[in-house]
């Protein structure tokens, strides 16, 4: 900036392996997240981090958006983290279940295409993201957990993570569907749901050899955990 009087006004965005154009910070960027998210590098390249436009009329006086005379860049998630938990049930354990007994595991229904506008003000933490439609995929999650069934807890779990466009979701559009063993499971959402920016999601299912079930309330959702940034600085 000229000096420490003049206003300025900052936008920043990150997304790993993405270098945004001057046209595509001001007027979009039309983005995808991958269908496949099978590990956590791959879900990570997902990511987008995003501060909305801000202006500081005087850099001088400015502290809550300055410090030592350094901008203060808090990034927020711009997209939706969608977890699914599989419970399965004691009727399991004799089979032994292992991690890589669960394939095929498959998140279909949701639009993978969006545009980003890092200047649009979505609300005080996020640029703006509009899904665009026809882009339906069908994501392969990151297995990001499982633990076994014993003798003393027959109940084994297994835990995956995604990263989805924020949108809504129409009754009968989302499925999850995966094989254990040479057997085959699928749920599919029978009420509507509205994904939005910045949120994480779990689904828990509970999986029989009869099939898959879910709660009452199906979703149930927080904030997406923000972290501090390491080594961010600007002069």
């Amino acid at each position: 900036w000229q000096n420490n009087t003049q206003a300025i006004t900052v936008t920043a965005a990150y997304k790993q392996g993405k270098t945004f154009s001057d046209n595509e910070f001001i007027n979009g960027a039309n983005l995808t997240v991958a269908a496949d998210q099978s590990t956590e590098a791959k879900l990570k390249q997902q990511d987008l981090l995003t501060m909305p436009t801000k202006t500081i009329s005087n850099p001088s006086q400015e502290q809550t958006l300055m410090q030592n005379g350094k901008l203060v860049i808090n990034f927020y998630h711009a997209l939706t983290k969608l977890d699914v938990t599989l419970t399965l049930n004691p009727e399991f354990y004799n089979d032994e279940i292992a991690a890589t007994d669960i394939t095929e595991f498959t998140i279909s229904g949701t639009n993978a295409g969006y545009t980003f506008k890092a200047m649009d003000t979505a609300n005080e933490n996020y640029g703006s993201v509009t899904v665009i439609a026809s882009t339906a995929a069908d994501i392969l999650p990151n297995q990001y957990d499982f633990t076994a069934a014993t003798a003393d807890n027959k109940y084994g779990m297994a835990k995956y993570e995604a990263i989805v466009v924020p949108q809504e979701i129409a009754a009968g559009s989302l499925t999850v569907s995966f094989k254990i063993g040479t057997r085959s499971f699928s749920w599919t959402n029978t009420q509507a749901y509205t994904l939005e920016q910045g949120k994480h999601y779990t689904l828990p299912l509970t999986v029989g050899k009869d099939g898959v079930t879910a709660g009452s309330r199906a979703f149930s959702v927080t904030s997406w955990e923000d972290q501090p940034g390491d080594n961010l600085g600007t002069e």
